[in-house]
């Protein structure tokens, strides 16, 4: 029979990977609870990473990083789109997800797909897309809730 688990995360961005991987490290049963489409947390969905991305993408489609090479009139692409931009800022998220996805699974820690907050102070409930009961877990030891998604 397998251990208990011993802390649920609410939310999978840096806070919550590294809250989790630290537990899973202690060698603790260890759930994060995410919704289907956030693993990564907003950082990775919708924040820092796209917004990045979209600026790095620009940068290379125009040639302005590599002007000093091959010269002022240099140009990747003459006609950048939006779609070129998605395309792009995409790619490299999905790329994002993946590697945390990794991350987690290395670690040994179970991603339940849903929404989660308290039932009461060692209960939690994971709602899914269609607001269904998931899960309820007893923990023994922890739950840590990441302040942006509670």
């Amino acid at each position: 029979m397998p251990s208990p688990l011993r802390y649920l995360v609410l939310g999978s961005g840096p806070g919550g990977q590294k809250a989790a991987i630290a537990a899973a490290k202690l060698e603790r049963r260890v759930a994060i609870v995410e919704r289907r489409d956030m693993i990564g947390g907003v950082c990775i969905n919708t924040g820092t990473i796209p917004s990045k991305t979209l600026r790095e993408a620009v940068l290379y489609l125009t040639g302005l990083t590599q002007r000093d090479m091959y010269g002022s009139s240099y140009r990747l692409k003459e006609d950048i789109t939006v779609t070129d931009l998605t395309v792009r800022t995409r790619h490299v998220v999905g790329r994002e997800i993946d590697v945390i996805r990794n991350q987690l699974a290395r670690n040994r820690v179970t991603v339940l797909t849903g929404s989660g907050h308290f039932v009461d102070p060692h209960k939690v409930a994971a709602l899914d897309a269609m607001n269904k009961l998931r899960r309820i877990e007893r923990f023994a030891d922890q739950i840590v809730g990441m302040t942006d998604c509670l």
